[in-house]
């Protein structure tokens, strides 16, 4: 989906966040109540990852799991901390999403065998954060969870799939849009996601949960 695409009656605003940055989500957050009077925010969706250091955790230095779990577990939570205000004020349904990964999966990790383990373990830390944060924000009534897209063909996606001999990763792209905005009603994704049935909780494109 390009930046220029936009729903009918609504307009896109472009805003820097850097997520390693522990002023930027606030930053952003402040220009959308100064300059654009925006008041409540419905859906934050914490999307930005990174993947480096593919092979044994043996061999991964320590300050590129550093790094991984700056970008990837750290990132989401200054965007929750940055945004919780505007959330706590939408009037219906606040949500906050977490693109989460299989390979974060203690509980699975056997099932999900690549040599992606700093990757993983940056991935497992952000699932705790957000889980812990659907415990913590109860009473304010704000649906927190992850999502398991997949291996999605992204640009990061097809990349790795390269290092493991394949042609590409496995989930397309819209396949992935598709289940996490919920376009079947019958999952538990954005679109129809309610702290009651979704939040704490780690929908997975193929079926059920994954583990956290």
């Amino acid at each position: 989906m390009g930046l220029g695409l936009t729903g009918r009656g609504s307009r896109l605003i472009i805003v820097k966040i850097d997520s390693t940055s522990d002023a930027d989500a606030r930053d952003a957050v402040a220009y959308l109540g100064s300059s654009e009077n925006i008041s409540h925010l419905d859906i934050v969706v914490a999307n930005a990852g990174l993947s480096i250091a593919i092979g044994p955790l043996i061999k991964v230095k320590p300050g590129q799991l550093a790094e991984l779990i700056d970008v990837n577990s750290l990132g989401p939570l200054r965007l929750a901390q940055a945004t919780l205000p505007l959330l706590a004020n939408a009037p219906a349904r606040p949500r906050f999403v977490l693109l989460g990964s299989m390979q974060g999966s203690t509980g699975g990790m056997e099932k999900y065998p690549l040599p992606m383990g700093a990757y993983g373990a940056s991935k497992a830390a952000a699932h705790f954060l957000v889980r812990k944060l659907h415990f913590e924000l109860a009473e304010e009534g704000i649906c927190v969870f992850a999502v398991d897209p997949g291996f999605v063909q992204t640009d990061m996606g097809n990349a790795g799939a390269k290092i493991f001999g394949m042609d590409e990763a496995v989930t397309k792209v819209d396949d992935a849009i598709d289940f996490v905005k919920d376009q079947d009603a019958r999952h538990m994704q954005i679109d129809s996601a309610t702290r009651e049935k979704t939040s704490g909780r780690f929908p997975s494109i193929g079926g059920g949960e994954t583990e956290w």
